[in-house]
């Protein structure tokens, strides 16, 4: 049940039932499947089905409600995001504009709130707009001179992410936290090159990070306490026996994250993605069905 990643990220999410959301680009559009705690295929719903649109899911909040933008870069270009709720649903949708030339990443938290980036590479700056969980918006920033991708948001709307305004030409970037008002509170820019990004908040406020370049071994993986001090760092697969720490490893291993709080985030904003292609919608009802 693998899905490609041509046209966008394939994301999964685990709900408060236990069951699990995997979403991705797949003919005749973007698909989400939902399996049931044993692993059972329940639905495998059309979202959106327009051949020149690229999805991306951003996973569940605490009321088991599901969070996807969508880009569109032919005929009118547009971006938005809709909120459904665990029936498939639609809550709300909010309309943002035309997109930028390179790929939105969206975060949502287990309350609601959504965090959207847009990166424009060619005038460095970054668009991130958020909502609450009822769709009212929050905020509508530009950060000029910058190029974040937001990745995670906890409950108090403090946002982890990559800024990859450090690249300075070549595969590098910056672990960033954001405060709730997208103030930058620290960066650390982690060993090796990379071109694609995951962030995660833990409990207790550290955040995990991990990046990797893309079609080959360059890869980190570190935890950062809340501000910013590395408790660990693993350099890659290239020095797998090294770890650098500024305090002791921790001796358990640390807990995964509520799956309520949505998915992991990816992120790059190297090139756009490529639509999905045309090819024949089947005749069937679909839930989540809606325009674009």
């Amino acid at each position: 049940m693998s899905t490609s990643t041509t046209a966008s990220y394939s994301d999964l999410a685990v709900d408060s039932r236990g069951h699990v959301l995997i979403a991705g680009p797949e003919c005749p559009g973007f698909v989400v499947r939902e399996l049931d705690a044993e692993g059972a295929l329940l639905d495998a719903v059309i979202v959106g089905p327009h051949p020149e649109t690229v999805h991306h899911f951003a996973g569940v909040d605490a009321e088991d409600s599901r969070y996807i933008a969508y880009v569109r870069y032919s005929g009118q270009p547009a971006t938005g995001i809709r909120k459904y709720d665990r029936d498939g649903v639609l809550v709300w949708e909010r309309e943002l504009g035309a997109p930028e030339p390179t790929p939105v990443v969206f975060a949502v938290n287990s309350t609601g709130d959504t965090v959207l980036s847009m990166i424009s590479e060619d005038d460095p700056r970054t668009r991130l707009i958020k909502h609450d969980v009822d769709g009212a918006l929050v905020f509508d920033k530009e950060l000029p001179g910058a190029t974040i991708s937001v990745l995670d948001v906890d409950t108090a709307g403090t946002m982890a992410g990559f800024d990859w305004s450090s690249q300075s030409g070549v595969a590098k970037g910056s672990a960033v936290k954001l405060s709730p008002d997208a103030a930058v509170l620290w960066s650390h820019e982690p060993e090796g090159v990379m071109n694609r990004a995951h962030a995660r908040w833990l409990a207790g406020g550290d955040m995990l990070f991990a990046s990797m370049f893309s079609g080959t071994n360059n890869s980190t993986v570190g935890r950062y306490t809340a501000d910013g001090t590395v408790v660990w760092e693993h350099p890659g697969p290239q020095s797998t026996s090294t770890i650098r720490s500024s305090t002791s490893p921790p001796t358990a291993r640390a807990s995964w994250p509520s799956a309520s709080t949505g998915s992991a985030r990816c992120g790059s904003p190297r090139s756009r993605p490529r639509a999905t292609r045309a090819c024949p919608i089947p005749a069937q009802r679909t839930r989540w069905r809606a325009p674009g």
